[in-house]
């Protein structure tokens, strides 16, 4: 994970970086990491 300069979430899987990233704004990544925290996501 990486935060970009202009305030974007980048994720990407170290395992196979070729692949590039999946970049997120702040709102849905911050949905995101509170729903893994809550358990809702399993």
């Amino acid at each position: 994970m990486q935060i970009t300069d202009d305030g974007l979430v980048a994720a990407r899987d170290s395992k196979v970086p070729e692949r590039g990233a999946f970049v997120f704004s702040a709102a849905p990544w911050g949905a995101f990491v509170h729903d893994v925290k809550s358990g809702r996501l399993g």
